[in-house]
């Protein structure tokens, strides 16, 4: 059965890109998945982590993450 995990790593990877003008790299922290930069303190890291948790971790047959809600943090954090 199709997932959707591949098309919210695309999300992911592309939002990384935009932050860091570099690919995604990730690495496994304990059963989570995590990107390897580390995230700039001024780069709201809350935000970005929460995002990046969201969609590099959704589990195969569990819940998908609630897009529309990250999207409004991020309209909410760019409205500031």
């Amino acid at each position: 059965a199709w997932t959707h995990q591949i098309d919210l790593f695309g999300v992911c990877a592309c939002s990384h890109f935009l932050l860091y003008t570099e690919y995604m790299q990730v690495v496994r922290d304990g059963e989570r998945w995590r990107p390897r930069a580390q995230l700039k303190r001024y780069w709201q890291a809350g935000l970005w982590s929460e995002i990046f948790e969201a969609l590099l971790n959704v589990p195969a047959n569990g819940p998908r993450p609630d897009l529309a809600l990250l999207a409004d943090k991020i309209e909410d954090f760019l409205a500031e």
